[in-house]
């Protein structure tokens, strides 16, 4: 009887056990599934976010975003602070502000992936108050992955100098980079600009009408890190719209340009280089003139849709070259650059043209880099086609030496001379026709370091000379302009390490004269910087002497300041005095005196949020 009660009790065990494993995986499939949850909602989470990224990131982010970095990086960092100062004033008859002002300024800036910033700001003044939000006007972003990159919404992307550089567009570009290959390259489309309609021309916010711009390019670079060539495309061209009869009638047409340039870079072995950039323009600037074959660039009537010669087009090229020998003891380079009158390229935002220049470098690095010797020579000449009223040439020189002789002791100077003179090609009568300028600049610095233990000494000096003559004659007179400015300043600065105290001396001297107007100045400062407490709290003593003469008068002030701010953690504290002292003179209103005298105290507060931990990497 005993015994079917054992296999009861035995049953009942085993069948328990079994619900409880069976429980257990069901427990067990719960978390799996939430976890699941969970992984799929940050999933969500961050194509959501990188949706809004691709929406809203401000055009002013220049640099590309790696996906990479995107994944690993905390889905929303919050971070600002905020200050506030209070300031006390009190001067005699001449008060230049109110007696008492205050400055409450907060900010907060919401990063999003690491890539996109949300920035917010207010400030509220004792004159006025304001606040500043993220601005979503413009918009675009420039993914990364590996070696692609893409461009969407507004963005600027450069192609070379003188085809397309510092213009922003609408539009999509990409970027395909891939390292240790010899191909690579670069694509774009999109608007260049937008049409600005017909409007009322005496309306205070009248703006100058403009046709919608389209356009598009392309860079292939082919070659090595030692020998390399990029071949450029750029397209652009107005669209004309229903005002395109009275635009034209103001002389506003809508202008097509089309862009071939070639670059190229070589480095022979390990101190040759030389570059070359070319750029070839074609430019309409009327696409409403009629169709035209031309006889001297025969190649531009078989470019298809590509460019069309029309009555009102023109043709431009530019150029650069430089070639640089670079050793271990000297180094050579030379350059020559020529831009056509009238040259122009609607991917540019402002280019100057119809010049030439020559220039030519050296130096040279003595006694293991303790003696080095540089020196530059320049030629400029403009007006290439010889049809303006007037020829410039200008000369640009210069020489420098820096001397080490040891550790403690540099030695610098250098001379600079500038030159520049205008001709007439024809006559103009009544007119100032001829004009020559001649500027030299000379600067001299020193410095010496000396001290041993917890002292250390510092002396340093500096001298500076500026010479300008300026001609202008016609065919009555000759006026001449005589400016010279010197300068000289003297410093000292003791330190004693161990109590983190440092003190400074400097002396300085003015001279300006011009023609036959002189001013003198003579200015003294001196200040005195001590840390305490382990560097938490910082104080400043500080004393100026200025003091100026002229021919009409002159003027000295006395001005002392007095600063001590604490920091900890995330807070901030500083105290600051000043007052200064005026007396000055002249001979029209005699002799004044004046007295100014500031207090001000400021807190300061910064704070950095993640609601949400990043990734680990791998």
């Amino acid at each position: 009887m005993n015994k079917p009660v054992r296999h009861i009790g035995l049953r009942r065990l085993l069948r328990r056990l079994l619900q409880v494993r069976l429980g257990l995986r069901l427990l067990l499939l719960r978390l799996q599934r939430r976890l699941q949850r969970q992984r799929r909602l940050q999933r969500r989470l961050q194509r959501r976010l990188l949706l809004l990224l691709a929406l809203f990131s401000g055009v002013g982010s220049a640099y590309a975003h790696d996906i990479e970095q995107i994944k690993r990086a905390a889905p929303v960092t919050v971070s600002g602070g905020m200050s506030l100062t209070n300031t006390l004033y009190h001067a005699g008859d001449q008060r230049r502000k109110d007696p008492w002002s205050y400055a409450l300024n907060a900010n907060v800036n919401i990063n999003v992936l690491g890539v996109l910033d949300l920035p917010f700001s207010a400030s509220v003044m004792s004159q006025n108050k304001t606040f500043n939000r993220p601005s979503f006007a413009r918009y675009g972003v420039s993914p990364r992955y590996k070696a692609v990159t893409a461009h969407i919404g507004w963005r600027s992307m450069q192609l070379s100098t003188y085809t397309l550089s510092g213009v922003t567009f609408l539009g999509g570009g990409v970027e395909v980079a891939p390292e240790n290959f010899f191909v690579s390259g670069k694509a774009l489309y999109g608007r260049f600009s937008q049409s600005v309609p017909m409007g009322d021309t005496l309306s205070p916010s009248y703006e100058q009408p403009a046709y919608e711009r389209w356009g598009y390019g392309a860079m292939l670079t082919l070659g090595t890190r030692e020998h390399n060539a990029d071949i450029i495309v750029f397209k652009a061209k107005d669209v004309s719209g229903k005002y395109d009869s009275l635009m034209t009638a103001m002389g506003i047409a809508p202008q097509e340009n089309a862009v071939v340039g070639l670059n190229t870079r070589h480095r022979f072995g390990e101190h040759v280089s030389a570059e070359l950039e070319y750029a070839f323009s074609a430019l309409t600037g009327d696409l409403n003139q009629p169709l035209e074959k031309f006889d001297a660039y025969t190649y531009a009537n078989n470019l298809g849709g590509f460019f069309r010669p029309r009555t009102s087009s023109s043709y431009y090229s530019a150029w650069r070259a430089s070639v640089g020998y670079q050793a271990e003891v000297f180094s050579l380079g030379a350059g020559y650059n020529r831009v056509d009158p009238g040259y122009r390229s609607l991917g540019t935002l402002y280019l100057t043209n119809d010049f030439e220049d020559i220039q030519a470098n050296g130096g040279l690095n003595l006694l293991e880099g303790k003696l080095g010797l540089s020196g530059s020579f320049g030629l400029q000449r403009d007006n290439l086609s010889g049809l303006q009223a007037a020829s410039s040439t200008r000369y640009i020189s210069s020489v420098g030496v820096t001397c080490t002789p040891m550790e403690q002791l540099s030695l610098s100077g250098a001379y600079a001379n500038f030159t520049s003179s205008s001709q007439p090609n024809r006559l103009i009568v009544d007119d100032s026709i001829k004009y020559a300028q001649l500027t030299d600049n000379v600067n001299v610095n020193a410095s010496y370091g000396f001290g041993k233990g917890d002292f250390k000494h510092a002396v340093s000096g500096a001298y500076s000379n500026q010479a300008a003559n300026t001609i202008n004659s016609s065919f009555t007179q000759v006026e001449e302009s005589v400016t010279r400015m010197n300068n000289a300043s003297l410093g000292y600065r003791l330190t004693y390490t161990p109590a983190e105290w440092g003190n400074t001396l400097t002396l300085s001297f003015g001279n300006l004269a011009v023609d036959s107007s002189v001013n003198r100045s003579l200015g003294l400062n001196f200040s005195s910087s001590k840390s305490f407490f382990k560097n938490k709290v910082k104080s400043t003593v500080a004393y100026s002497f200025i003091r100026s003469q002229s021919d009409q008068g002159g003027r000295r002030s006395n001005v002392v300041r007095l600063t001590v701010g604490y920091g900890y953690k995330k807070h901030s504290v500083s105290l600051s005095g000043s007052g200064n002292f005026t007396t000055s003179h002249n001979t029209s209103s005699g002799v004044r005196h004046a007295q100014e005298w500031m207090a001000s105290i400021a807190y300061a507060y910064s704070f950095t949020v993640i609601p949400w931990k990043a990734r680990k990497p791998g």
